[in-house]
Protein backbone atom coordinates (compact mmCIF):
# COMPACT_ATOMS: atom_id res chain seq x y z
CA UNK A 1 0.00 0.00 0.00
CA UNK A 2 2.96 2.21 -0.51
CA UNK A 3 2.10 5.46 -1.82
CA UNK A 4 4.53 6.42 -4.56
CA UNK A 5 6.53 9.60 -4.62
CA UNK A 6 5.50 10.56 -7.89
CA UNK A 7 2.16 11.56 -6.60
CA UNK A 8 3.84 14.40 -4.48
CA UNK A 9 6.18 15.64 -7.47
CA UNK A 10 3.29 17.75 -9.28
CA UNK A 11 1.87 21.14 -8.00
CA UNK A 12 0.43 20.03 -4.80
CA UNK A 13 3.71 18.86 -3.78
CA UNK A 14 5.20 21.73 -4.44
CA UNK A 15 2.73 24.17 -2.68
CA UNK A 16 2.64 22.07 0.16
CA UNK A 17 6.17 23.85 0.85
CA UNK A 18 4.54 27.09 -0.21
CA UNK A 19 1.75 26.61 2.41
CA UNK A 20 4.95 26.58 5.29
CA UNK A 21 5.90 29.78 4.12
CA UNK A 22 2.37 31.34 3.02
CA UNK A 23 0.38 29.82 6.05
CA UNK A 24 -0.02 32.59 8.03
CA UNK A 25 -0.19 35.12 5.52
CA UNK A 26 -4.07 36.67 5.39
CA UNK A 27 -4.15 37.15 1.36
CA UNK A 28 -3.45 33.11 1.03
CA UNK A 29 -5.52 31.59 -0.92
CA UNK A 30 -9.19 30.33 0.17
CA UNK A 31 -8.80 26.60 0.44
CA UNK A 32 -11.61 24.12 0.01
CA UNK A 33 -11.86 22.51 3.11
CA UNK A 34 -14.64 20.16 4.84
CA UNK A 35 -17.23 21.94 6.06
CA UNK A 36 -17.40 20.15 9.70
CA UNK A 37 -20.45 20.02 11.46
CA UNK A 38 -19.79 17.61 14.12
CA UNK A 39 -16.95 15.19 14.15
CA UNK A 40 -15.29 13.15 17.02
CA UNK A 41 -11.43 13.43 17.90
CA UNK A 42 -10.01 9.81 17.03
CA UNK A 43 -6.86 10.22 17.67
CA UNK A 44 -3.96 13.93 18.40
CA UNK A 45 -0.35 14.07 17.77
CA UNK A 46 2.45 15.89 17.67
CA UNK A 47 4.48 15.68 14.73
CA UNK A 48 7.47 18.35 14.94
CA UNK A 49 6.03 21.85 14.77
CA UNK A 50 2.53 20.20 13.62
CA UNK A 51 -0.67 19.06 15.65
CA UNK A 52 -2.09 16.37 13.86
CA UNK A 53 -6.15 15.50 14.49
CA UNK A 54 -7.69 12.54 13.22
CA UNK A 55 -11.50 12.93 13.27
CA UNK A 56 -14.49 10.64 12.82
CA UNK A 57 -18.31 9.82 13.14
CA UNK A 58 -18.47 13.31 11.01
CA UNK A 59 -21.00 15.42 9.53
CA UNK A 60 -20.19 17.67 6.89
CA UNK A 61 -22.89 20.20 5.49
CA UNK A 62 -21.28 19.55 2.21
CA UNK A 63 -21.75 15.74 -0.12
CA UNK A 64 -18.76 14.45 0.29
CA UNK A 65 -19.40 11.03 2.62
CA UNK A 66 -15.66 11.47 4.95
CA UNK A 67 -14.92 8.64 6.99
CA UNK A 68 -12.03 10.10 8.63
CA UNK A 69 -10.74 13.63 8.46
CA UNK A 70 -6.74 14.50 9.21
CA UNK A 71 -6.28 17.87 9.93
CA UNK A 72 -2.89 19.80 10.23
CA UNK A 73 -2.50 22.79 12.35
CA UNK A 74 1.34 24.58 12.73
CA UNK A 75 1.97 25.92 15.65
CA UNK A 76 0.50 29.43 16.47
CA UNK A 77 -1.90 28.78 13.95
CA UNK A 78 -5.48 29.20 14.69
CA UNK A 79 -6.80 26.97 11.55
CA UNK A 80 -5.70 23.82 10.02
CA UNK A 81 -3.60 24.25 6.95
CA UNK A 82 -3.67 20.92 5.33
CA UNK A 83 -6.56 18.45 5.54
CA UNK A 84 -6.21 14.74 4.84
CA UNK A 85 -9.58 13.38 4.03
CA UNK A 86 -10.79 9.45 3.78
CA UNK A 87 -13.67 9.49 1.42
CA UNK A 88 -16.28 6.30 0.56
CA UNK A 89 -16.86 5.61 -3.01
CA UNK A 90 -19.44 3.88 -4.38
CA UNK A 91 -17.63 1.01 -4.90
CA UNK A 92 -16.47 0.61 -1.69
CA UNK A 93 -13.16 2.19 -2.07
CA UNK A 94 -12.04 4.60 0.09
CA UNK A 95 -10.00 7.71 -1.43
CA UNK A 96 -7.62 9.92 0.37
CA UNK A 97 -7.71 12.88 -0.52
CA UNK A 98 -5.13 16.12 -0.12
CA UNK A 99 -7.29 19.62 0.67
CA UNK A 100 -4.30 22.38 0.42
CA UNK A 101 -4.42 26.38 -0.17
CA UNK A 102 -4.51 26.08 -3.93
CA UNK A 103 -6.47 22.81 -4.59
CA UNK A 104 -7.14 19.19 -3.62
CA UNK A 105 -6.11 16.02 -5.37
CA UNK A 106 -6.74 12.18 -4.85
CA UNK A 107 -3.68 10.83 -4.11
CA UNK A 108 -4.79 7.27 -3.35
CA UNK A 109 -7.60 4.84 -3.14
CA UNK A 110 -7.61 1.50 -1.23
CA UNK A 111 -10.41 -0.52 0.86
CA UNK A 112 -8.16 -0.84 3.79
CA UNK A 113 -7.99 3.33 4.39
CA UNK A 114 -11.45 2.45 5.91
CA UNK A 115 -9.62 1.06 9.57
CA UNK A 116 -8.34 4.45 11.21
CA UNK A 117 -5.55 2.65 12.14
CA UNK A 118 -3.80 2.27 8.17
CA UNK A 119 -5.17 5.29 7.36
CA UNK A 120 -3.75 7.09 10.31
CA UNK A 121 -0.55 5.41 9.08
CA UNK A 122 -0.38 6.21 6.16
CA UNK A 123 -1.73 10.26 6.75
CA UNK A 124 1.11 10.42 9.20
CA UNK A 125 3.34 9.12 6.67
CA UNK A 126 2.52 10.81 3.49
CA UNK A 127 2.54 14.22 6.04
CA UNK A 128 6.53 12.97 6.65
CA UNK A 129 7.32 13.54 2.75
CA UNK A 130 5.20 16.44 2.27
CA UNK A 131 6.30 18.66 5.21
CA UNK A 132 9.85 17.34 5.02
CA UNK A 133 9.68 15.93 8.85
CA UNK A 134 12.62 13.48 7.74
CA UNK A 135 13.34 11.60 10.86
CA UNK A 136 10.71 13.09 13.02
CA UNK A 137 8.69 10.80 15.68
CA UNK A 138 4.85 11.53 15.37
CA UNK A 139 4.21 11.23 19.48
CA UNK A 140 0.70 10.09 20.12
CA UNK A 141 -1.14 12.85 22.29
CA UNK A 142 -4.95 11.02 22.60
Amino acid sequence: MALGNDRFGGPLWHAGRDWLKTAQHQDATVMKKPEILRALPQRRYKFGEFTVVVLGDIETGDAVNYRYILAVVREGDAEPGIYLTCESARDGQQQLRLIMRDGAEVIAEDPQFADVEVFTASGLDILRQILNLGDEEAYRLM
